[in-house]
């Protein structure tokens, strides 16, 4: 079972190419090879944004943007990407609310839960 979930459709901003999410307390990164294979499966290159919400529970520190060169995810490029929290934050509830029977969202305050079931960006 992978600890991520990854979406390439629509992402919240042109420049970003893939959204990788957290879907447990796990770090996604802890699975980056696996990663790195959806990705290039995917046939895409370019900025990946990482939701990191539901791995440390916490609002700050949860968005990171990293560049993926078709083949792997350059870590040395990894920096934190709150400077666009909110919009980032409503593409990515919008997400997460669609896929709450994958998520393990124990690491959230009940209302912060309640935001995510229905939507809401937080």
């Amino acid at each position: 079972m992978n600890n991520y979930l990854c979406t390439f459709a629509e992402t919240p901003t042109p420049d970003v190419r893939a959204v990788v999410f957290a879907i447990c307390p796990q770090n996604p990164f802890d699975e980056l090879k696996k990663i790195e294979r959806t990705l290039c499966k995917s046939k895409i290159k370019g900025k990946i944004l990482f939701d990191m919400l539901l791995a440390n529970g916490s609002r700050t520190n949860r968005f990171f943007i990293a560049d993926f060169d078709g083949q792997h995810i350059a870590l040395k490029t990894l920096k934190n990407a709150d400077d666009n929290y909110s919009s980032f934050s409503e593409y990515c509830t919008l997400t997460l609310s669609k896929n709450t029977n994958h998520l393990d969202d124990s690491l959230l305050s009940n209302a912060m839960k309640y935001a995510l079931r229905i939507g809401t960006p937080f």
